[in-house]
C-alpha cells in the first residue's frame, strides 16, 4: 500500500508499506524535522481501507509472520516542501497495492510545488506529536503545527529550530512568550545585571559617602564666629545649649541664637552701684615677666617637668605677652557668673543676683553687706558670706535650683584678730628656714574656716594645727660609687643624655642636698553644720594637710593618708588607711568640685592618692580594687556609668625621688576608661591629652599651652571613640582658648580677639 503523508511541518513524503491490522506496523518519522508521523499514517491508511472494501475483503490472507523483524525500504530522501492546497484542491489517492510477504516502506522525493504554502487542517489533532501526553495549546506561527506548553517552553510561538531560523530569514514578528526558557533566562541575566549595576552603584555611593564622611562631614566646621573688639576681651562667653551662648560683660547679660546667625534671643542690662563700683579694689597691673639672669638647670635640659602631677594637668595661663588690657570681673566691679541651674546667677561686689534662662527677666537681688567675705558654690547652693570678720557676720545660703535663700547670723570667735591675721592666706602652716629659692619647702597649708554648701545645711569647716611635725627624706636616688658617667672617662656620643642628666641631678643635690620635707603636723578638724540645730560638732584629729569634700550623700574629711566618711548629719560611717599621701590631690582638687579627689556613687566611693586609685564600698568602707597610677588629677563617670581616669605614665620612683630629673622617661598624660565594678583598664590614650571632657555621649580629649614655655601656644582637641578610645578627629589651632565649652556635637572655643562655635555631624 502506498501512504502519503503530509507532516505538519510542511514536509509531504509517501512510502509504501503492508498495514498490519489496519495500522502502521512500525513507527514513521518525518524525514526533516524528525517528528512521530505514525498517526498521520495511520489515518491514511484508515481512509484508503474505507475507500476500498471490496479490494480489501479480497485480497489473500497475509502469509504467516516471520521471524525477521519488519523491514520499512526509504527509496528517496525526501526535501522539505511548501504546505500543500486543501484538501479539495489535491487528486484522491491511488489504490493500495498488493502486499508484500514483508512489509516496505518507500519514501519517494516529492515534487517541488509551485503554489504558496498552506497549512493543513489539524482539526483532528487533539495532543502533541512530540511530547504524546501533552495537549495542544497552540500553533506554530509558521508552519502551523501543533504544539503543548513544553513546546512553547522550548521555542515559544514556534515548533523547531528550524521554524526559528525560518521566522529570522523571513523576518516573521512573532510574540513574546513570557514561560519560554529563553526569556526567563534572559530576564534572570537581566536581572542578574541589574542588580549588579545597583549593588556597584551603591557601594560606589557608600564607599564615597565613607570617604565624605570620615575626612569631612565628621571633622569639626566652624558654624558660628564673632569678632571681639580690644574693648570687650573681658567678656565671657559660656555655652547654653548646642545653639544658645550666654555673653556677660560688663554692662550687659545677653543670650544669642547662633543658628539664626547670632541673633540676640534677649538682653538685659547690668547695673553696679557706686558705690559697689568704688568700694572694689582697682584693677592690678599685669606684672611683666621677669628675664631669668642665666640659665638654671630645667632651662639647660629643655624645660623638663620633674613632677609627674604638675606635667600631667599642666592647664593655661594668663598670656604674659599680651599687652592689652582686659576688664577684671574680681577688682573692677564687673559681674562674676557663678552656676547655671534654672537661672542663671551672677554676683556683683554688693549682691547676688538671678535672672531667668528663657526671658533674662531679673528675678532676685540678695544684697551683701560689704565687705563680702567669701563666696562658694557647687551644686548644692551659694554660699555667701559678709561683713566685718572682727563683728558679726552674715551667713547666706542659696538653695539649687529652687533659689530659696536662708540667712544667718555669725558671732565672731573669740580669737577674731588671729583669724583676721590668716584671712590674707598667705601665712602657711609652716615655711623652711632658707633664702634660696630652690631650697626643699613645704607647700603653704593655710589654716581657716571655710563655709560649704553641704545637701541642705552648710558646714563650716574649721582646722587647727596641734603640733608641727616635719618628715626629711631623700628625695633623689643615691649617687653612683664609681662616680657615674662624668667621672669615669669613657663617655661616647651614645651617653651624652645620660650624662646631661647625671649633670643636672648632680647640681640639684648640690642645692637641695637630695631631700625634702614632708608634713606630718597634728590637725584638729572641726565641722558645724549650719542651718541645722540637731547636729553637734564633729571633730577630729588627722596627720598631714587636712580637706573636706562635700558629695550628694556623704561628707569627707581627708588627711596625708585617712579617708574619714561622714553622714550628712555628722556622723562617722567608716575610715580607711590610703597606701600613698593625698599630697597634691589635695591642693588641687579641693577648690573646684569636678576636681574633687574622690567621687561618689550610688554604692561606692572612689579615692585617688598620688599614686594609686581606690575603690571602698561606700557602706562598709571595704576596699574592693585599687589601680596604681602615679599622677592621677581627675575622676568621671559617664553616662553609662564607666570611669574615665586622668592620669600620667610616671612611675612610682616619681613618689619616692620627686627631685631625680630622667631625661630619657619624662611622664605624659594618659586618659584611661576603666570599668567600675572590677578596676580593670578598658583603653587608654597615651602622650595626647591632659583634659578629658564628657558631655552625653562624646568623649572630647584637649591639651593646650599658653605659650609660656618653649613649646609656644597652641591648642589640640581630639574626639575619642568611647568604646575603644581610638581617635574619631583632631582638631587643631596654634593658639590657646580662654575659655571653652561643650554640648554634645557642639563646642565652643573663645580666643583672644575671635569666638567660634564648631559642629560636626553625627550618628
Amino acid at each position: 500500500m502506498l501512504v502519503k503523508v503530509l507532516c505538519v511541518c510542511g514536509t509531504k513524503f509517501a512510502f509504501e508499506v503492508e498495514p498490519v491490522n489496519g495500522q502502521m506496523p512500525v513507527p514513521v518519522e518525518c524525514p526533516s524535522c524528525n517528528a512521530d508521523c505514525t498517526a498521520l499514517a495511520n489515518a491514511t491508511i484508515a481512509g484508503q481501507l474505507a475507500a476500498a472494501p471490496a479490494t480489501t475483503s479480497a485480497a489473500p490472507a497475509s502469509p504467516s509472520p516471520s521471524t525477521e523483524p519488519t523491514k520499512v525500504r526509504i527509496r528517496t530522501a525526501a526535501t522539505p516542501a511548501a504546505p500543500t492546497p486543501p484538501a479539495s484542491l489535491l487528486p484522491a489517492p491511488p489504490p493500495p497495492p498488493a502486499p508484500d510477504a514483508t512489509p516496505k516502506v518507500r519514501l519517494p522525493t516529492p515534487p517541488a510545488q509551485d503554489h504558496p504554502a498552506v497549512p493543513a487542517p489539524e482539526t483532528h489533532v487533539t495532543h502533541c506529536a512530540r511530547h504524546t501526553t501533552e495537549r495542544v495549546v497552540e500553533t506554530c506561527r509558521v508552519c502551523g503545527k501543533p504544539i503543548c506548553s513544553k513546546c512553547m517552553e522550548l521555542y515559544g510561538y514556534l515548533c523547531s529550530v528550524f521554524c526559528r531560523s525560518k521566522a529570522e530569514a523571513e523576518g516573521i514578528e512573532l510574540p513574546r512568550y513570557g514561560k519560554q526558557r529563553s526569556v526567563i533566562q534572559a530576564g534572570a541575566r537581566s536581572k542578574a545585571r541589574l542588580a549588579g549595576v545597583a549593588i556597584g552603584a551603591v557601594l560606589a555611593l557608600l564607599f564615597a559617602g565613607w570617604i565624605w564622611w570620615a575626612f569631612f562631614g565628621t571633622k569639626p566646621k566652624v558654624i558660628f564666629s564673632l569678632r571681639i573688639p580690644k574693648t570687650e576681651r573681658g567678656t565671657r562667653y559660656e555655652m547654653m545649649s548646642q545653639n544658645e551662648v550666654l555673653v556677660l560683660k560688663e554692662k550687659q547679660l545677653a543670650l544669642l541664637d547662633i543658628a539664626k546667625g547670632g541673633k540676640e534671643i534677649w538682653s538685659t542690662p547690668l547695673e553696679v552701684s557706686k558705690a559697689a563700683r568704688d568700694a572694689a579694689p582697682p584693677p592690678a597691673k599685669k606684672p611683666t615677666p621677669k628675664k631669668p639672669a642665666g640659665p638654671t638647670p630645667e632651662a639647660a635640659a629643655g624645660k623638663l617637668a620633674t613632677d609627674a602631677a604638675k606635667a600631667a594637668t599642666n592647664q593655661p595661663e594668663a598670656d604674659e605677652t599680651d599687652d592689652e588690657e582686659e576688664w577684671d570681673s574680681s577688682s573692677s566691679g564687673a559681674p562674676t557668673l557663678l552656676t547655671v541651674s534654672d537661672d542663671i546667677w551672677l554676683r556683683f561686689p554688693d549682691r547676688i543676683a538671678s535672672y531667668d534662662r528663657k526671658t533674662g527677666a531679673r528675678k532676685q537681688d540678695i544684697p551683701l553687706k560689704p565687705p563680702v567675705f567669701e563666696v562658694a558654690h557647687n551644686s548644692f547652693g551659694i554660699v555667701a558670706v559678709s561683713g566685718d570678720r572682727l563683728s558679726v557676720r552674715t551667713l547666706t545660703l542659696i538653695s539649687l535650683p529652687a533659689g530659696t535663700t536662708k540667712t544667718l547670723q555669725i558671732l565672731p570667735p573669740p580669737d577674731a584678730a588671729a583669724i583676721l591675721a590668716r584671712a590674707t592666706r598667705n601665712s602657711g602652716a609652716f615655711q623652711p628656714v632658707s633664702d634660696d629659692e630652690n631650697a626643699p619647702r613645704l607647700e603653704p597649708v593655710a589654716l581657716h574656716d571655710d563655709f560649704l554648701p553641704a545637701g541642705e545645711s552648710v558646714v563650716e569647716y574649721k582646722t587647727k594645727m596641734l603640733q608641727h611635725l616635719t618628715v626629711v627624706r631623700q628625695a633623689m636616688k643615691p649617687k653612683p660609687k664609681d662616680g657615674g658617667i662624668m667621672e669615669s672617662g669613657r663617655l661616647s656620643a651614645g651617653q651624652s643624655l645620660d650624662a646631661a642628666a647625671e649633670l643636672l641631678n648632680d647640681m640639684r643635690r648640690q642645692d637641695t642636698g637630695g631631700v625634702i620635707q614632708e608634713d606630718v603636723s597634728r590637725y584638729q578638724v572641726t565641722l558645724q553644720r549650719l542651718f541645722s540645730n540637731d547636729t553637734a560638732p564633729w571633730t577630729a584629729e588627722v596627720i598631714g594637710p587636712p580637706g573636706f569634700c562635700p558629695l550628694k550623700t556623704v561628707d569627707v574629711v581627708l588627711g596625708a593618708k585617712d579617708v574619714i566618711v561622714l553622714d550628712k548629719n555628722s556622723k562617722k560611717r567608716w575610715e580607711a588607711k590610703l597606701i600613698y599621701r593625698m599630697g597634691r590631690a589635695v591642693s588641687l582638687g579641693l577648690k573646684d568640685e569636678k576636681r574633687f579627689p574622690c567621687v561618689e556613687t550610688a554604692d561606692a566611693l572612689y579615692v585617688f592618692d598620688e599614686g594609686m586609685l581606690t575603690c571602698f564600698d561606700l557602706a562598709s568602707g571595704q576596699a574592693r580594687w585599687r589601680l596604681t597610677s602615679v599622677g592621677v588629677s581627675r575622676v568621671q563617670f559617664d553616662r553609662e556609668g564607666k570611669l574615665y581616669v586622668n592620669t600620667t605614665t610616671a612611675s612610682p620612683d616619681v613618689i619616692d625621688f620627686p627631685q631625680q630629673l630622667n631625661i630619657k622617661d619624662r611622664p605624659q598624660p594618659v586618659i584611661m576608661k576603666v570599668d567600675p565594678a572590677n578596676g580593670k583598664v578598658l583603653w587608654k590614650v597615651t602622650s595626647r591629652a591632659d583634659e578629658c571632657i564628657l558631655t552625653g555621649k562624646f568623649v572630647y580629649a584637649a591639651w593646650s599651652s599658653s605659650g609660656l614655655g618653649a613649646s609656644g601656644s597652641y591648642f589640640n582637641l581630639y574626639r575619642l571613640n568611647p568604646a575603644n578610645g581610638k581617635q574619631e578627629w583632631h582638631y587643631y589651632q596654634e593658639r590657646w582658648p580662654r575659655n571653652t565649652g561643650y554640648q554634645g556635637n557642639h563646642f565652643l572655643l573663645q580666643w583672644k580677639d575671635e569666638l567660634q562655635v564648631l559642629k560636626f555631624l553625627t550618628l
